[in-house]
Formats: C-alpha cells, structure tokens, sequence
C-alpha cells in the first residue's frame, strides 16, 4: 500500500510547453557553393538611389566643368549611363535659399564600382511627387574601399527641378550612351555596357524562361516520364539520350518549371558502356581536357542492351525503344568489361522542321535535283550550325572534336571559346538564340540546352 494516495481527477494538469517546430522548417541551411565576398559589394550601407548619370569627356589636360548652357555640344560632351544604382546615405537636407527662391536639396551618396566620377558631373533622380531633379556633383569624390573593391562616396546638390532646357542641352551633348548592370557587379563582370550589348544581355535574360518552356513542351514525353529524341518514329520508335537528360537536369533547377519535376533519368547503369565521358561533361565543368577522353562518336541501339542486370529504374523497364549508345570503345580501366563493337547502332534521322514556318518547310538538304541558291551572306562560309546528325559524331561535328576551326560552326567556336576561358561573343550568343526557333527539331533538342548553358555563362560568370 503507498504512503501517499493521490486522486488524479483533483490534480490540475499542465499545458504541454514544448516548442512545436513544423516538419518543413529549416532552422538552417547550408551552401557547399563558394560565394566571392566581392558579391557582398552592394550591401553597402543606406537606400537604394536608381540615378541616371551624366559623365563629362574631357581631354587629358582639360578641367571638367560645371553644365554650361552658352556653350555648344562640341565643348561640352557628356557620356550618359543609365540605370545605375547608388547608396543614398541617410535622406535627402533640405535648405531655402533667397536668391534662387527655391528650396535646395543636397545629399551623400555611395556608388559602386565600374563608374567613377568627377566634380561638376551631373545626374537625374526621381525626388517624390512625380518630379525629376538635375543634380551636380559639388565637392571632390573621394575615395572608399569596400570589400576589397574601389567606391566613391559624393556629395551632391540639386541645380534644377523638372527643367526642359537644361535636359534638352544635356540631349544635345550627350554623344554616347551605356547601361549599369548592378547583377555583373555581383559577379565580377565590368557592369557598364554600350547599348546594343545591353539589349543583347536584356534579350537573353528575358527568353530564359521561354526558352526552358519551349523545350520542355516539344520534347517532353508523359508517356516515357522523360526527354525523347524528335522525328525517329516509325523507324527507330521511341528515342532517349540519357547523357542529354543528364546534362540538362543538372543544369536546371526544378524551380524553374514545373515539368522539371517530373522529368526523370532513367537508369543505364546495366550496361558500362554508358559510364563514359561526353561533351556535356566538360561543358558542366568547364574542362576542355575531358573532351581527350570523351566519347566521340554514338548511335542508336536496342534497349535489349540494358537487359544484362535489373537495376531500379533501369530505362530498360521505362516506355522507351532505342537508347544512344557509344560506338567507340572506352579505354580507361573499364574497357574490357564495356563492349561496344559488336552492337550494330542506328544513325539519327532527321527531325521535322517547324510546322508553322513556311521557309523551313522544304529544307534546302530535302531537294536533290533543285539548285538552289545560297541564303546566307557569300562572304560568311562558315554556318551557324551544323545539322547534328550530318555523321557519327555527338552532338558537334568532326570539326569540333578535331578543334578545326575552319570547319565549325559559328556555335562550336562559342563552346570552344567558354572552353577556353576566353570572352563569350555575346551578340553571336543572342543572334543563335533568336534563330534556334528556326532550326529543325532535332538541331534544338541537342542545340538548345547548349545554349542555355552558353546563356548562364553569360549573364552569371563561368562558375554554374
């Protein structure tokens, strides 16, 4: 018998206190990717400033000087930059000033690197109510150093408030004109561009999108759950290249789209032959050696191949005909236990063209007893693109393997230059974008994800 009874009806029972955490919370996430701390730039102290600036050109032993409406465009010139994004430090100081007879704003901004700028430089800004001031850089810029880049900190003074004939001089005078990309300063990239690159750079961010859309539409199947080479039906049934859904499932987020989620890489790892090196392997790592070991050529087989051992998810079991395969025989420590020669590989055919093109409805490769007449400039050879299946080889041409640069294609020589870590011909860049829609549809399933690749590294840097 206990010493104590305790009724346990009487006894007040207290509230669980303990934290409720939901399952998806995180309280912590870790990124194995390296970050620049010169990416921390614009976290600069204060409020974000848009300004839009006017840069005087003087000569080597020429004084800038202050906006002189007497004067004519020839001696004074200005280089106009838009878009440029500043610190505005605290706000705006107000002061009323009896001979102008108009209050006075003056203020400290911080700018951020790639644009420099000096005394008697002007800039408009947005100043509330709807208005536009023009503003005059009054004091010496001086210098400041944040992490480990060159700013400078200004001080400013407003010289008119929604002025037409000081804009209109500042019109006349302006002789050229750039655009500030805060993001390239985020990467490290020279963020001031003329005109026409920044139009080429806006282009390609803005059909990033689209065109991650686009290919997951035409070349989607729910069917095989997966990505299927266009045009190889009746022949050669259903089609699938699992070092292409490789590629782009690792160069795309799932966030992007929500097909991304349902697109799966089937299993190859049956066969060792699949455990090779392709061109998209130095693509994603930037590495132009791998390309001394990478398989050069493939083709079509059987999915029987993959019938040798049951694997989970094994593209054998998935609703797929034919798969690429390797014709060369691999030569690392594997080579003998990753046949290749005795599997007899279909070639791809040809992809239909874009059914709402007129031009590319009769292809100039289908008519054999038609001359016809060369489209592109005769003094430009060399094509943008070759067709991917002209011979064996994956992907690129011959020409390509063999850095030939006589005979590639204007694409080739823009993989060639990332390769080599040289500048990326980013006109070029944005030209192929415009015409891949154009190309036939088996040029975009293998020529599309090449681009999307060239376009990360051109709006990002070469780390994706």
């Amino acid at each position: 018998m206990p010493l104590v009874e305790v009724d346990e009806d009487k006894v007040e029972k207290q509230p669980a206190t303990g934290r409720v955490v939901p399952v998806d919370m995180r309280t912590a996430l870790v990124q194995t990717r390296n970050q620049p701390r010169q990416s921390l730039i614009t976290q600069a102290g204060g409020s974000i400033f848009p300004i839009t600036v006017y840069k005087q050109l003087v000569r080597e032993h020429d004084s800038v000087k202050p906006q002189a409406l007497n004067l004519d465009a020839p001696y004074q010139q200005y280089e106009k930059i838009n878009n440029v994004e500043s610190r505005l430090q605290g706000d705006f100081s107000y002061s009323f000033e009896e001979e102008e007879g108009d209050r006075v704003i003056t203020g400290t901004l911080i700018l951020y690197p790639g644009i420099y700028l000096n005394m008697h430089d002007m800039f408009e800004a947005d100043v509330g109510d709807g208005q536009t001031g023009l503003f005059h850089i009054n004091m010496k810029p001086e210098p400041l150093s944040w992490m480990g880049q060159a700013c400078q900190q200004i001080q400013f003074r407003m010289v008119a408030r929604d002025d037409p004939l000081r804009q209109a001089d500042l019109k006349a005078k302006t002789v050229e004109e750039f655009y500030y990309v805060v993001d390239f300063v985020r990467f490290g990239k020279n963020p001031v561009l003329i005109s026409s690159l920044y139009h080429d750079y806006r282009m390609l961010f803005r059909t990033s999108e689209t065109m991650i859309s686009e290919y997951l539409r035409l070349f989607f199947s729910p069917i095989s759950q997966t990505l299927i080479i266009p045009g190889q039906e009746p022949e050669n049934g259903t089609c699938y290249d699992p070092f292409l859904v490789s590629a782009v499932l690792s160069v795309l987020e799932t966030t992007q789209h929500p097909l991304l989620r349902k697109v799966q890489a089937h299993n190859t790892d049956a066969q060792y032959a699949f455990r090779t090196t392709t061109i998209w392997d130095a693509l994603l790592q930037m590495e132009p050696s791998h390309l001394h070991l990478a398989c050069q050529q493939m083709g079509l087989v059987q999915k029987s191949v993959l019938k040798t051992r049951a694997n989970y998810g094994g593209a054998y079991w998935a609703q797929i005909d034919m798969v690429m395969f390797p014709i060369e025989p691999r030569e690392d420590a594997d080579s003998m236990r990753a046949p290749t020669m005795q599997y007899t590989t279909t070639p791809l055919r040809d992809g239909p063209a874009p059914i709402h093109d007129f031009n590319r409805l009769i292809r100039e490769k289908d008519l054999t007893d038609v001359k016809v007449v060369e489209s592109r400039d005769p003094k430009d050879k060399v094509p943008n693109i070759w067709d991917t299946n002209d011979d064996t080889y994956y992907v690129f041409s011959k020409a390509f393997y063999e850095e030939d640069y006589t005979k590639m294609s204007h694409l080739e020589k823009l993989v060639w230059s990332v390769l080599n870590q040289q500048e990326l011909d980013v006109p070029k860049l944005a030209e192929l974008v415009r015409q891949s829609k154009e190309w036939d549809k088996l040029e975009r399933f293998y020529y599309v994800p090449v681009l999307m690749i060239l376009n990360i590294l051109a709006l990002r840097g070469p780390s994706i």
